[in-house]
């Protein structure tokens, strides 16, 4: 079965001119659109939120968010994208940096959960519930000592 991605460039001769602009915005930019609304959609290839649902429709998708969540399974996760971090231009906006930088952290996320053996997993979590204390490491987290209150981690360790 084709990538979402491949039916949108299968069917871009058959959108109205406006869907089109939907169409190409999207293969060209699929790591921005997940964390889009269908408003900043909208505003990226000047057509109205409508168009931008009738486009979604038109690839088979019920709504918007739908169509987001599809393509967002579909992104690649390999290791390489992990640390490539050549998508991010210095002319970029600063919303569209804001969406490259969360894709790569979501991608990173779903490539460590992937990367995790069960039983290792769990293994470490029984060695979390018998230790005595647990010491969190952290740097430039200037917040942390307000996050240990408000979780009652009133017996750990911070060091600096």
């Amino acid at each position: 079965m084709p990538t979402l991605i491949q039916q949108i460039k299968n069917r871009l001769n058959q959108l109205s001119e406006a869907e089109k602009r939907v169409g190409r915005y999207i293969t060209r930019y699929p790591e921005l659109v997940p964390n889009m609304t269908s408003k900043d959609l909208s505003n990226k290839t000047d057509v109205s939120e409508a168009t931008v649902v009738r486009f979604c429709k038109s690839i088979g998708a019920a709504n918007f968010k739908t169509f987001k969540l599809t393509l967002a399974k579909e992104l690649p996760l390999s290791k390489e994208d992990l640390t490539d971090f050549s998508s991010l231009k210095k002319n970029d906006a600063p919303y569209d940096l804001f969406c490259k930088v969360t894709q790569l952290n979501k991608q990173a996320i779903e490539s460590t959960s992937l990367s995790l053996e069960r039983k290792q997993f769990e293994k470490a979590v029984r060695h979390l519930k018998e230790a005595d204390k647990i010491i969190f490491l952290a740097l430039v987290v200037p917040l942390l000592p307000q996050w240990m209150e408000a979780t009652n981690f009133h017996d750990s360790a911070i060091i600096r």
